[in-house]
């Protein structure tokens, strides 16, 4: 039976999940943001975060009477993390007693990128 259903791929996916989930057990499921899309938005950030970090540093020097201000260092860091969400099916350890369930709930999880900036300015007088 296994055989039979592996090789009809091409069939609707929720289908071939319904079709195995009588005969294996899933034990993990992971899906997560592609490499090429995570650049592209952390790329965005750094943006956003070097003006960020300019309007501030020229609200500090305006604060402080400086005629402006020249950026001695900034340090950009990035970072990302993945939270998948629990899902309650997977806590609970099957047993030859226990019926199939239903269906697999799919939930969507939390993909975080981070870019913080910090850095030292110069004021001018």
């Amino acid at each position: 039976m296994i055989k039979k259903t592996i090789l009809s791929v091409g069939q609707d996916k929720h289908q071939l999940i319904a079709d195995l989930q009588n005969e294996l057990v899933l034990d993990n499921l992971r899906f997560g943001v592609s490499e090429k899309r995570k650049d592209k938005i952390k790329s965005e950030l750094m943006l956003k975060v070097a003006e960020r970090f300019q309007n501030r540093a020229e609200t500090i020097a305006k604060s402080w009477g400086a005629n402006g201000y020249r950026i001695i260092k900034v340090d950009l860091r990035t970072g990302n993390n993945y939270y998948p969400p629990v899902n309650s099916m997977f806590l609970a350890k099957a047993t030859a007693d226990s019926p199939a369930p239903e269906s697999l709930d799919f939930s969507a999880g939390n993909s975080k990128i981070n870019v913080t900036a910090s850095g030292t300015i110069e004021l001018i007088r």
